[in-house]
């Protein structure tokens, strides 16, 4: 968006004024974002002029009670203006209104009604239990209001939903209600508000990208590519687009057309771990694996908890016979999610190619305490009480295979019941 220039951002928090000392008054019609009219001019709106008029009215007040020896109260008033200055003065912010900005500010109007309240009561007994009644159920009125509030944002989903019934022009609330209905599930929910913001602005890239998403995950691939060229040809320079379009040819079999556009992404944000490791994955397809192994480093070097990197590099590891350095970064893997089951199993090869061949069998049996039915956890245990001579534990693994109608070997079963034999 173009900034606003300083003139038209001085006029314009002239009525967010208004709305501020609304709020503080009368708590209600809250939102997190505001679809709020530019002024242009001290009349256009009206209430522009209105709201210059009304901030240097309660500035001047605050003079006079300073004169007139009302010191609290006006160092009250002083306060709200001077830490509401910062955001609402004449140097332009991206966003015009944001409730947060009153936080500061709200100490002087705290400050100024019991006060105000108090000096009026003077010492009067009647007085001051008028006083104290009416600051009591202000609070619990306002408490009141605030736990209504504070309903609204117990998740996002309901959070951007009443951003965008309050303020149903405003962008972001509805990219924002789109990304809450897309992570619950709701892929049909964010095509529909993903292609209402495209009817406001046809130009508008991310809505493109987040709805072609969407369409991906309901399994319409052709609508998703289309959304996602469209979105290149608004934006060249967008590697989230590249990166979706990648994932999508990658899924059709189209890797060479996959690996240009993860090339394109990682050269507009080489900053970009998500495509450093699906770059990684094709060239392991591809049968590359050096190169596979430098872009899993490449991910894991910008983000170090990538796990799906982690566990990847380490399979490259141990098929270059590095077990130390597999097991490591299996270890990673489950130090930040300690149910990740297959990095049990993978790590416990490692451990044993490196010769810890205890260690291993303590991981093969924590992965198959975790998932009973993990056939391939299973195989390579027995596999390696055989190795061992543990013929009896190694004919009780092949029953709890045989149980689960894992297909063990032939060759191996002829071998066991020699041994047995």
């Amino acid at each position: 968006a173009t900034p606003l220039a300083w003139r038209h951002y001085l006029y314009t928090q002239a009525r967010v004024l208004l709305t501020y000392l609304r709020l503080l008054v009368l708590p209600v019609k809250q939102s997190i974002v505001y679809d709020y009219r530019v002024s242009r001019s001290l009349l256009d709106p009206p209430l522009t002029l209105a709201g210059l008029l009304l901030a240097a009215g309660l500035l001047l007040l605050g003079v006079l009670l300073y004169r007139r020896r009302f010191r609290l109260e006006a160092f009250a008033i002083f306060w709200f203006f001077l830490a509401l200055s910062v955001e609402s003065s004449f140097i332009p912010l991206k966003d015009v209104i944001f409730e947060h900005r009153l936080y500061l500010p709200l100490f002087g109007f705290a400050l100024l009604l019991p006060a105000l309240l108090f000096h009026l009561a003077g010492k009067r007994p009647a007085g001051l239990r008028t006083a104290t009644g009416f600051l009591l159920l202000v609070s619990l009125v306002f408490g009141g209001l605030a736990f209504a509030r504070n309903r609204v944002w117990r998740t996002e989903l309901s959070l951007w939903s009443d951003a965008a019934r309050k303020s149903p022009r405003s962008t972001r609330a509805l990219l924002k209600l789109a990304e809450a209905y897309d992570a619950q599930g709701s892929y049909a929910l964010a095509v529909e508000i993903n292609s209402r913001i495209i009817r406001y602005q046809p130009r508008l890239a991310e809505a493109y990208l987040n709805r072609a998403v969407a369409y991906k995950k309901l399994g319409e691939a052709e609508a998703a590519l289309r959304d996602l060229d469209r979105a290149l040809e608004i934006r060249p320079a967008y590697p989230g687009a590249y990166f979706n379009r990648a994932i999508i040819r990658r899924t059709r079999g189209d890797r060479k057309s996959a690996r240009a556009d993860l090339d394109r992404a990682l050269e507009i944000q080489p900053a970009f771990p998500a495509a450093a490791y699906w770059r990684g994955l094709i060239y392991l397809e591809e049968g590359a694996a050096d190169s596979a192994l430098a872009d899993f480093n490449r991910a894991v070097a910008i983000q170090p908890d990538h796990l799906p990197a982690l566990f990847q590099r380490g399979r490259l590891l141990l098929r270059k016979r590095d077990f130390e350095r597999a097991a490591a970064d299996f270890s990673l893997v489950l130090k930040h999610d300690p149910g990740h089951v297959p990095a049990y199993n993978q790590r416990a090869i490692a451990l044993a190619g490196a010769g810890r061949t205890e260690a291993a069998i303590a991981d093969w049996r924590e992965a198959l305490r975790r998932k009973p039915d993990f056939g391939e956890a299973g195989f390579n245990l027995a596999l390696t009480y055989y190795l061992m001579g543990d013929y009896a534990r190694a004919r009780e693994c092949v029953r709890n295979l045989e149980a689960i109608r894992y297909p063990v070997p032939a060759a191996f079963l002829r071998d066991l019941q020699k041994v047995a034999d």
